[in-house]
């Protein structure tokens, strides 16, 4: 399956990658015109940066808000992808109509995610303050959450139904680097140095901050949609408002991110 090498052993990688990538940009670097190599140079992959930043010219800022804008466009086609198999009159199994129907709704908070964020990121060219740059960095990283775990209900549904579940891989496949990379380019401009992220561990699905715990909030619905999904070594903590949230045990020190 195209996507079979995305685990969240991989998403964790992406993450710590990003964070320690952005050590090496200076102050002033975030408010340079540079050409897209540049910004590319210190993403996970450079080649598929430069190939969605080609024919643009900015600093960090523009590249990163042309990036949300990429990243908003394709979590709206993805949801009607999803809608056009729910809505036709394919005939899918009971498993896999549940597992569509799941990733709908975390498709759905995934754009939400993007479009907060982007409303946000829009408004400044500058970092944020820590507080707003950790939640945004949570909620960013949780759209790839949504995408992994959308892929685990697919592949646990009727293997009889492979056509949607190979179209709805690759899409999740393709969509999942290009939110990577805003993920990257959000962190090289819009998160103050010597912020203190917590990683993801191996199942990459916790983050935790350094002022007390900074949960992914998660309703009921979403809640028992992850617990479906396989998952190992994940420690739920319940909160007084009858969701979740989830905690890292493996820091991981991001000094500079502009």
């Amino acid at each position: 399956m195209v996507f079979k090498g995305f685990s969240f052993l991989t998403i964790s990688y992406i993450l710590s990658f990003l964070l320690l990538a952005s050590l090496s940009t200076s102050d002033g670097s975030a408010f340079s015109i540079v050409p897209p190599e540049t910004i590319c140079g210190s993403t996970v992959d450079p080649n598929y940066c430069k190939n969605v930043l080609a024919n643009q010219n900015g600093n960090v800022f523009d590249y990163g808000r042309f990036s949300f804008r990429k990243s908003l466009s394709q979590a709206r086609k993805f949801l009607n992808l999803v809608d056009s198999y729910l809505q036709s009159s394919f005939s899918s199994s009971q498993s896999t109509t549940g597992a569509l129907q799941d990733c709908r709704f975390l498709a759905e908070q995934s754009l939400e995610y993007l479009s907060n964020i982007y409303a946000t990121a829009n408004q400044s060219s500058g970092v944020l303050n820590p507080s707003e740059a950790e939640s945004s960095v949570t909620y960013l990283s949780a759209v790839l959450t949504c995408h992994q775990t959308c892929l685990d209900g697919l592949q646990q549904s009727s293997a009889s139904d492979s056509r949607v579940k190979n179209d709805l891989s690759s899409s999740l496949s393709d969509d999942s680097k290009l939110h990577s990379l805003t993920l990257a380019l959000f962190l090289e401009g819009w998160v103050p140095e010597k912020t203190i992220i917590r990683s993801w561990p191996q199942n990459g699905r916790h983050l935790d901050f350094s002022h007390g715990r900074l949960p992914l909030k998660m309703s009921n619905r979403v809640r028992s949609i992850y617990d479906s999904a396989r998952h190992h070594g994940r420690k739920l903590l319940q909160t007084g408002d009858n969701s979740q949230s989830v905690q890292s045990m493996y820091p991981l020190t991001k000094a500079r991110s502009i």
